[in-house]
């Protein structure tokens, strides 16, 4: 089907993503068994391209359904739409240059994605919130060490400067996970990924690209964009019944290129999604499932949120 058309069936679906859980009181309770089932085992929404002009909806659960009742629901044909059972997709919170690992002392850790630099020239590590606030439990002016508390040693690195906030309460769309913390020495910061390459500028995501990312604990790895409009539910922690999940709209999603291992895992979060052909920045790894999908926020997202470039 047309872009457009797979576009306003994912905005349906993605009210599916903000509803609560289904033990809460504003859950609704008139929607039939096959509906409850759905809604409560969706954990994202997305659109991929079959070829240049034809697009498929792409629905992702957390476990197995019978299709024949989805088609039903979704009142589109079989071959309009694909589901992906990724499992739940988390955070990759928790080894100086990008990819590196960075952590809140006793606390989160994660991955250095980037150094960039205010309207100031003053420079700053990039890396999701969840990394630099502890799981949003920090504040400004809290300090950030490398290679981390969970290694021998650490050094102070950095102190939080700039924290985008982050929606855990399902009523609204969030766009990126990202925050930035003031180096403590400005001198000697440069975007060069483990001596593989050096970052300069962004680009656009776009379908079927070749990316890379450098993460502190999966290293180097490479994938493929297969969505530029995924919108799913990351869960952020908590107990079993009290989880903090955030829903993020519009993202990218990322599989790795050799099939059955891992674009990125736990401590890659904040990690740079870089583009294969020109070395350029396109997306701040935030998310994943154990099934192998990874997300990321576009980097111009990022950028726009914190008033940064990249150094």
């Amino acid at each position: 089907m047309k872009l457009e058309k797979a576009l306003s069936y994912k905005r349906s679906c993605e009210q599916i993503l903000l509803l609560n859980e289904l033990d809460s009181p504003s859950f609704p309770k008139t929607l039939k068994p096959i509906e409850r089932e759905i809604v409560d085992n969706l954990v994202g929404v997305s659109v991929t391209r079959i070829n240049k002009n034809d697009f498929q909806l792409k629905l992702l659960t957390d476990s197995f359904f019978d299709l024949a009742p989805i088609e039903k629901f979704l009142e589109l044909d079989r071959s309009e739409f694909i589901i992906q059972n990724v499992g739940e997709i988390t955070i990759l919170g928790s080894n100086p240059g990008p990819g590196i690992q960075i952590c809140y002392p006793q606390g989160s850790s994660g991955t250095l994605g980037a150094y960039v630099q205010d309207e100031n020239r003053t420079i700053f590590a990039l890396s999701n919130n969840h990394v630099l606030s502890n799981y949003f439990n920090g504040d400004l002016g809290d300090i950030i060490v490398h290679p981390g508390t969970v290694n021998t040693g650490h050094n102070i690195f950095a102190t939080v400067s700039k924290l985008h906030p982050v929606s855990l309460d399902k009523k609204d769309f969030n766009k990126v996970d990202c925050g930035i913390a003031k180096l403590v020495e400005q001198e000697g910061a440069f975007n060069l990924i483990k001596g593989r390459c050096t970052i300069s500028g962004k680009i656009e995501a776009d379908f079927d690209k070749d990316v890379f990312k450098c993460g502190s604990r999966t290293n180097y790895t490479t994938g493929s964009i297969t969505s530029l409009y995924a919108t799913v539910k990351v869960n952020y922690g908590g107990s079993l019944f009290k989880r903090k999940k955030g829903v993020f709209k519009d993202q990218i999603e990322i599989t790795n290129s050799e099939k059955g291992k891992m674009f990125s895992d736990i401590g890659d979060s904040g990690a740079l999604l870089v583009d294969s052909q020109t070395n350029k920045a396109t997306g701040l790894i935030f998310a994943g499932s154990r099934k192998g999908l990874s997300f990321a926020n576009h980097i111009g997202d990022v950028f726009d949120a914190l008033s940064v470039e990249l150094l």
